[in-house]
């Protein structure tokens, strides 16, 4: 039997509401040792070197097929794909804008998708039992900074990767998107700061300051 508990989530729309959420207990995670084990004491056929190599196989089959763009789906369990995104972690462009800038933006792997067999989530939901693990909401603790604090960990991570979205500003120092555009702009304009802002709407990044930076 599987416990869960309900797990209070900040609304990074702030819309003035919490959210809560249903979210499993982990007891542990699942080794490739602990795998290769279990399939030998299920099958009783296969030896753990056998088993061993067949993962090493398929991740490997998977690696090249993945690499020339195909799909793989494997009945029972599901399909993975790549994800990928623009490498200098500026967004997406609308074709107007790709058009007239006449620009080539370098592409990299972002990850896996993973789309589960309809099957398996189906037999998941009538076999897994669910107990609630305590009563009440677990509450989401969030460090507060102070404006000084934030002003410093931005400024940190424009030194490390040569700008900070405002999704990045808002994680880091655990406001809203709402409250991270509001200093972010406060930041843009007071001479001291350091930072300035370049791009509109979603392309819009904050960076070192430059006489040609645009305020926000």
């Amino acid at each position: 039997m599987a416990n869960y508990y309900l797990q209070e989530m900040g609304d990074m729309d702030n819309d003035g509401q919490t959210r809560v959420y249903p979210k499993v207990e982990v007891y542990s995670q699942i080794s490739k040792e602990d795998f290769i084990k279990s399939i030998r004491q299920r099958s009783g056929v296969f030896s753990e070197g056998v088993v061993e190599g067949i993962f090493i196989t398929l991740a490997d089959c998977m690696k090249n097929w993945l690499s020339e763009g195909h799909t793989v789906k494997i009945e029972g369990l599901g399909t993975f794909s790549l994800s990928l995104r623009f490498a200098d972690g500026k967004g997406n462009d609308t074709s107007a804008e790709l058009t007239n800038k006449r620009r080539v933006r370098h592409v990299e792997v972002r990850g896996l998708n993973f789309k589960a067999d309809p099957d398996l989530v189906k037999e998941l939901r009538m076999e897994t039992k669910l107990q609630r693990k305590m009563t009440g909401v677990r509450q989401l603790k969030k460090k507060i900074y102070s404006m000084e604090e934030k002003h410093q960990r931005a400024l940190e991570k424009i030194m490390q990767q040569g700008f900070i979205t405002l999704q990045q500003y808002a994680n880091l120092n655990n406001v809203s998107r709402t409250t991270a555009s509001k200093e972010l702009r406060a930041l843009c304009k007071d001479p001291k700061s350091g930072i300035g802002s370049q791009g509109q709407a979603s392309h819009k990044i904050w960076m070192k300051k430059s006489s040609d930076a645009e305020q926000a």
